[in-house]
């Protein structure tokens, strides 16, 4: 694989170059901004996110071990804790992590023309002077309340934005690693009980606050000293001037009593202080923030602890390259995201790379769930060209991930190919890798990308963890076998009353009440405490107050209610839009819909009462149920009129996108526009059903399939629907509803008197027929649909369905009836210079002349498919083309002319990520090889097949062609070989109880016998194969040879009694003891087995 020429090894040196260059495999340092006692502050690129951020390097110290687990451990929980606070006056931390020498860096907003708030506040008046310090006070009171104490502040950690905003940065880094702080730099805003050593606590941030007012009033330091042992001793035992303060006496005394030396005597709170300097001035104090959020969005972790424990031993499984996935099921509230955040700091301290996945309801982007997970991996592997391109589909932003233009026509994207793209990309990042999926309930695809990734898992770092509501989706399991399942339920009582402890304190008689109305659900328990906090006036009020007779019967609905109650007018307004828009808000479509507003305060009114979160650079409302609950509240009349808004929006900002299709089709359905619902959806489902999207596109189709019923100008609409539906039943497996489904759509074309449309449902069911076995009916409504065509000139339908016909006549085998058809697909196709129709009919007559051993024939024509074909690019047509020729040659043993083109088809499928054609082209040649009895080549083959059904858990393929690989190692008389291959056959048959499916092992079991000398055993297998055998299996000539063979050892008599005893065995207890009888046939490998377990079978099954 090459990019511009440079093979992909070059690229990976390339990369490993650039790494030692960057922080996090994603932070580009580009210069030095400052350097303080804590660490060193750069301007970095973040690649993944095309910004330039702050990145600060925290500096070893002598008393703290970052290689240390549990201060990492720590450190990480206070980063995910700053992460996720947001305030007006407040840089947030946008990310952290530890760079190569494990040193942590965090990362936070670029300000850009900010100053200091002494240069700032020498150019106001008393009232801006005291407003700058209001804001700093803000911002304390927010990080107190918040459980986070600053230690450092002082005038370069608080900035002014031009805009003459206030920020407040480097607040509560490492304060639960020492008892003090770093002092050298900024020991002229150390309070004095910091000095001594004594606790840290709220009140000294606010001497802080206190140094930094007195700089601002009376332009100079409280305590200016010549060094630092006078600056030491002052600051212990002088008390500073007054007089020296250019500010009226209330504000004086303000800042006198900030600087008190006792932290009793200072402020009891930032909000005290703030409400000080406001009555100082004689202005009225800002609206206040409700900041119990702080203990009520961070309780104790409880309750799930054997569960995190399985988890984490399973991640530190995934450092050794001996991965595994995991599917976590609940109900809503349950605390399936709060189990997957823990995991994620244990991650984050072992070094693991954790790469996120998110479905959302009615979000329709190709791969949306996947984009995340890919951008963030694209920084840390290499991509060919092919596979940029690939990617450059649904991640337009990709050329500037990898630094480089890349130009071309893509392959088309399959799941396969994906998924084949992903595996090899976390191979080559070289580093362990979490992968954390959540609410697959609202997966719009057939999972078949993770469901490959949790079959390669096992021997790749690489861990998964998806959770699901199982109350919503209880199939999701069914779907995953490969994934381990952890089924959450509620919380015990006594599980309960541990989180509920966690919160306000011991109180039996609440506790006991709280399990009563919540039955144990994790999320109403904690709404029910902010719900009673809320009424008493805090959270402490509760343990006095005498427990309430109910708390709520419509438990989200008025959970909202109260929450909106809060907020004003127009900003219910917007919360509502945001509800009707989605989980995830889309701040550009809220203000295409919204209007004119101050979304940054809407923004912090709505964190405040917990109706948002931020998680991973993107805001959430904090729970769906939630959002539900906004939407429950409003009238229908109000929600039709939004969701009609919000569908006019997405079609003004977004227009002719793909990934709105199916967002607008539920829009407009909701808004009661029908006709434009069903328009988005046929789009959307036209497009999406070759990834794999049939069960989630079916649901969507069944609904609107319902609701335009009744509607007689719907009725085109509904033909395209039954059709869809039709190729979503084939996809899924269920043939007898796609026929169903392909003759509604009929009878609706002959109720509209549409020929074209009447031929088109005829001809899709006559391949559900075709599949079905049912080749009379097939050709009857092929032969309809053939004449349908003709008369309304539809020349390319007519090929495919000349080709159709042509297909089920060489089933048939009426081979020469088979060929006029595809003369005639081949000339229509021809004709109209159809390439496509042309290949496949060359195709069709190659395999007729083949079927009669007309070799120069089949040979001709599978040429001229090549020939005309081979011009289009590399797709699964081309592969079968080389495939079908490669076998000509070999029934010609023409085989130096076979294997290459065998091999070009095998590269083909592996690059399209074709993996069934792939392991099915392998097989097919190690076949073809054995019929000509090249058996050491055939072996070759046969294990390069299973090597791939192995690992992409293909087990039923892999069983069938295990029996031929006996076969083959009999003939070259490698017993050893056939003896294991045989023991393998066997397990898998029992596992996938299909073992008369994959009988024709047993002729492995005669030779096996006959070898091992136990005639009479090879009988009674005999027997069984008699008596179990669908015809396919009977082989008579072969079953008469191993007669012949037992004869040489008894009589006719023995031999009839053997076989008569064999036909009475049943197959699974036979089954299930020859895999369990240690003295068998298959003792010896039984034997290494229970002295060595392996993991093989989790792995298998």
């Amino acid at each position: 694989m090459k990019a511009f020429g440079t093979p992909l090894k070059e690229l990976l040196m390339k990369q490993h170059a650039e790494r030692s260059h960057l922080i996090g495999n994603r932070y580009r340092l580009v210069r030095k901004i400052g350097e303080g006692g804590m660490g060193t502050v750069f301007e970095a690129e973040d690649r993944l996110n095309a910004k330039f951020v702050a990145l600060k390097c925290l500096k070893s110290r002598p008393d703290q071990d970052y290689s240390d687990t549990h201060q990492r451990q720590l450190l990480a929980r206070e980063f995910q804790t700053l992460a996720g606070l947001r305030h007006p006056h407040i840089i947030s931390v946008l990310d952290f992590g530890y760079d190569s020498q494990l040193r942590p860096y965090f990362t936070m907003p670029l300000l850009h023309g900010a100053r200091n708030i002494l240069e700032v506040a020498a150019e106001r008046m008393l009232h801006g002077k005291v407003r700058l310090l209001i804001e700093m006070l803000q911002a304390l009171n927010y990080l107190h309340r918040h459980g986070i104490l600053h230690l450092d502040l002082k005038p370069s950690n608080v900035l002014v934005e031009p805009n003459g905003r206030v920020r407040v940065l480097d607040f509560g880094i490492a304060t639960e690693l020492t008892h003090a702080p770093e002092i050298g730099g900024t020991l002229e805003y150390i309070s004095p009980e910091m000095l001594n050593g004594e606790p840290i606590e709220p009140a000294s941030d606010l001497y802080a606050v206190g140094v930094i007012a007195y700089q601002i009033f009376a332009g100079e330091h409280p305590f200016a000293a010549n060094g630092i042992a006078q600056l030491i001793y002052r600051v212990l035992t002088e008390r500073p001037d007054s007089e020296r303060l250019a500010a009226p006496e209330a504000v004086r005394q303000v800042i006198m009593r900030l600087l008190a030396k006792k932290p009793s005597e200072r402020y009891a709170s930032a909000y005290e202080a703030t409400l000080a300097f406001c009555q100082a001035i004689q202005v009225a104090p800002s609206e206040t923030y409700l900041l119990r959020e702080s203990v009520l969005q961070s309780p104790k972790f409880v309750g799930r602890e054997a569960e995190l424990r399985m988890l984490d031993q399973a991640l530190a499984e995934a450092l050794h390259k001996r991965g595994s996935a995991w599917l976590v099921g609940g109900e809503s509230g349950v605390g399936k995201s709060r189990l997957l955040d823990e995991l994620r700091i244990r991650a984050l301290v072992k070094g693991v790379i954790v790469l996120h996945g998110q479905y959302l309801e009615g979000a329709g982007g190709l791969y949306s769930a996947w984009r995340d997970a890919i951008r963030r991996l694209a920084l840390l592997a290499p991509l060919d060209d092919d596979e940029a391109l690939m990617l450059q589909s649904f991640i337009p932003d990709l050329p500037r991930l990898i630094g480089r233009a890349v130009e071309g026509t893509p392959q088309a994207i399959t799941d396969q190919r994906l998924a084949s793209l992903l595996v090899a990309l976390i191979e080559r990042a070289q580093q362990p890798i979490l992968l954390l999926m959540d609410d697959l309930q609202w997966a719009t695809d057939d999972l078949s990308i993770l469901r490959h990734l949790s079959k390669v898992a096992p021997r790749l770092p690489l861990m998964i963890v998806a959770a699901y509501r199982n109350d919503e989706a209880h199939y999701l399991y069914g779907r995953l076998p490969e994934m381990r399942l952890i089924k959450l339920a509620r919380f015990s009582a006594a599980e309960s009353s541990q989180l509920s402890r966690s919160i306000i304190g011991q109180a039996e008689t609440l506790e006991r009440f709280l399990f009563e109305q919540t039955e144990g659900n994790a999320f109403y328990l904690i709404e029910s405490l902010r719900s009673l906090a809320e009424s008493l006036g805090s959270l402490e009020r509760i343990r006095q107050a005498e427990a309430p007779r109910q708390l709520f019967s419509d438990r989200m609905a008025l959970i909202a209610q109260r929450r909106l109650m809060r907020l004003s007018e127009r900003h219910q307004a917007l919360v509502k839009i945001a509800a009707v828009i989605g989980r995830e808000l889309n701040f550009e479509l809220l203000e295409r819909v919204g209007g004119e507003a101050n979304y940054d305060d809407w923004l912090i009114k709505c964190v405040d009462i917990a109706l948002f979160r931020i998680e991973h650079d993107k805001w959430y409302f904090t729970h769906d149920k939630l959002r539900e609950g906004v939407l429950h509240l409003m009238p229908l009349a109000e929600r039709r009129e939004l969701h009609r808004a919000v569908a006019e929006g997405i079609e003004a900002l977004y227009p002719d996108q793909p990934d709105y299709e199916l967002a607008l089709s539920i829009h407009w359905r909701q808004a009661g526009e029908l006709a434009r619902a069903v328009r988005y959806l046929i789009a959307y489902a036209s497009r999406t059903l070759p990834y794999g999207s049939a069960s989630a596109v079916k649901l969507h189709l069944e609904e609107l399939l319902q609701q335009t019923e009744p509607l007689p100008e719907l009725i085109t609409d509904r033909f395209h629907i039954y059709m869809l539906l039709g190729k979503c039943e084939e996809d899924i497996g269920t043939n007898v509803r796609a026929r169903e489904c392909y003759q509604r759509a009929h009878a609706i074309a002959v109720a509209l008197q549409d020929h074209v449309m009447q031929a088109t449902a005829l001809f899709s069911n006559a391949l559900v027929e075709r599949s079905m076995g049912n080749f009379a009916g097939s050709l009857e409504q092929l032969h309809s649909a053939l004449s349908l065509f003709q008369a309304h000139n539809q020349p390319q339908q007519v090929a495919q369905a000349l080709f159709a016909i042509g297909h089920v006549e060489t089933l048939r085998m009426n081979l020469e009836r088979a060929e006029q058809y595809l003369q005639q697909a081949l000339q229509v196709a021809e004709q109209h210079q159809d390439k496509l129709n042309v290949a496949r009919a060359h195709m069709g007559l190659s395999d007729t002349a083949r079927r009669q051993r007309d070799f120069e024939r089949a040979e001709r024509h599978a040429k001229a498919a090549l020939e005309r074909y081979a011009a289009q690019g590399e797709d699964r047509l081309l592969a079968t083309i080389l495939m079908r020729l490669s076998l000509v040659y070999m029934d010609q043993r023409r085989f130096e002319e076979a294997l290459p083109l065998a091999e070009r088809s095998i590269q083909i499928s592996q690059r399209l990520g074709d993996f069934d054609s792939t392991y099915a082209a392998i097989g097919n040649i190690g076949f073809a090889l054995a019929q000509q009895e090249r058996y050491e080549e055939s072996r070759a083959y046969f294990e390069r097949a299973i090597a791939y059904e192995r690992q992409y858990g293909d087990w039923n393929t892999m069983a069938v062609r295990l029996g031929a690989l006996a076969q083959v190692n009999v003939r070259l008389a490698d017993w050893t070989a056939v003896r294991a291959n045989l023991y393998e056959w066997l397990q898998l048959a029992r596992r996938l109880d299909n073992l008369r499916g994959l009988l024709h092992g047993f002729y492995g079991m005669v030779y096996l016998a006959l070898h091992d000398g136990n005639a009479i055993q090879a009988a009674e297998w005999i027997g069984v194969i008699e008596a179990n055998a669908t015809p396919e299996y009977l082989d008579s000539e072969e079953l008469a040879g191993f007669r012949a063979a037992c004869l040489a050892h008894m009589d006719e008599r023995q031999l009839a009694e053997s076989i008569a005893y064999g036909k009475t065995l049943d197959l699974n207890a036979l089954a299930d003891r020859l895999l369990s009888d240690s003295e068998g046939i298959f003792g010896p490998l039984i034997a290494a087995e229970q002295a060595q377990p392996s993991d093989s079978d989790q792995a298998v099954l």
